[in-house]
């Protein structure tokens, strides 16, 4: 079955565009895989899932990290090197992966490469900059390199690339930034094109069932370029190193939910919130954000040892976490 026939209105493409933007720059998602997760969305939409792309951009940053995820998970299974054909259902998934893989293929060479050229360049330039700043910084942490001036500079060009991407870090000055509410028309209030084909009656979910993931089968996967942008756990690095530290103004403390809403939509990364259990009547004032990878607290703090933010006017400081150090006693 050849891709599904697609309109590449302006319209169409302004919603790839908008699309793009999000998750590269909001989300940090690796801009290959985002034009292949749009793809994606394309094809589905191609084969006859109508208004899906326009769903989908209708979501908030917290539902569509969660739906890109999804779809993430997709394309893993795409990548698989192998599929048993011994039974029936490894011959389906193999032709729908087939099929899927060509549709993936027709979107991504004649949509997103050329819509999405001038954006693309820009994030790959965000990206690589990010990248080696990102090594010296590791190398710094872990005393096998001293912060040469040169590695300063390109600290400082990666601030400025995220200062003007996002706007709404605060070193000394007092920049801030107020998080818009959630956009009124969320997937459950319109017809649902996404929970529709993952329904157990549409080709798709019959797709993912019969690639039967698991995680052993991911050690069998493609692994992603040597310069692809990692956001899997690091296990080698502390939890203490991953975590930020964040107090809140007297009498305006924030829920678990509200940290996690802004910092899972502005940076796509959050592994565990803990606020202090407040003591009545006082409320709490301070919480602790682990996150999978050390990179998200680097670009958190974007080179700053302090860092605020204004959320629904609120205000909110961040640092990275010290843990006490246990006092040593005498006997």
């Amino acid at each position: 079955m050849a891709p599904g026939e697609f309109s590449a209105t302006s319209v169409m493409h302004m919603i790839v565009r908008q699309l793009f933007t999000r998750l590269v720059f909001n989300l940090q998602f690796e801009s290959s895989l985002s034009m292949e997760i749009i793809s994606f969305w394309m094809w589905l939409e191609g084969i006859g899932h109508a208004d899906f792309l326009a769903s989908i951009d209708s979501l908030d940053n917290y539902r569509l990290h969660s739906i890109a995820s999804a779809a993430k998970m997709f394309i893993k299974a795409l990548r698989l090197r192998s599929i048993q054909q011994s039974n029936h259902r490894s011959m389906e998934g193999g032709y729908f992966r087939k099929e899927a893989v060509k549709g993936i293929v027709f979107y991504l060479n004649n949509v997103c490469y050329r819509v999405l050229e001038d954006i693309l360049e820009v994030a790959t330039a965000k990206e690589n900059i990010y990248r080696r700043a990102n090594q010296a910084q590791q190398q710094y942490v872990k005393g096998k390199a001293t912060m040469t001036m040169s590695t300063k500079d390109l600290l400082s060009k990666i601030k400025a690339s995220f200062t003007s991407a996002r706007s709404h870090q605060e070193g000394s000055s007092s920049r801030s930034i107020v998080v818009p509410s959630p956009k009124a028309h969320i997937l459950k209030d319109i017809e649902n094109p996404i929970e529709q084909c993952l329904s157990s009656t549409d080709p798709l979910a019959s797709l993912f069932e019969a690639l039967n993931i698991r995680e052993e089968e991911e050690e069998e996967e493609e692994e992603e370029p040597a310069d692809a942008i990692q956001i899997q756990q690091q296990p080698s690095v502390p939890r203490d190193e991953r975590t930020l530290f964040v107090t809140f103004s007297n009498g305006y403390p924030f829920t678990a939910d509200e940290l996690y809403e802004f910092f899972i939509g502005n940076f796509g990364d959050v592994e565990v919130i803990s606020v202090q259990e407040p003591v009545a009547p006082k409320p709490p004032l301070y919480a602790h954000i682990t996150f999978y990878t050390q990179d998200t607290l680097f670009r958190v703090l974007a080179g700053h040892p302090r860092v605020k933010f204004v959320i629904r006017g609120k205000h909110l400081w961040a640092r990275k976490f010290v843990p006490k150090r246990k006092k040593a006693h005498n006997f």
